[in-house]
């Protein structure tokens, strides 16, 4: 089983948009959120709509 393990991404929409395309394409069976999603960093708004 693989598990993808996301932290501190802080907003930053570029970043997240790349790990969930990674996850994605390697079949990852889960993913574990440790925290800090939001920030004052750019796209906040973008990023919750993922």
């Amino acid at each position: 089983m693989k598990i993808a393990l996301l932290a501190d991404i802080h907003s930053n929409y570029v970043a997240l948009e790349a790990c969930l395309h990674y996850i994605d394409s390697n079949h990852f069976d889960g993913i574990v959120f440790l925290g800090d999603y939001i920030s004052d960093c750019p796209y906040p708004q973008k990023k919750l709509n993922l």
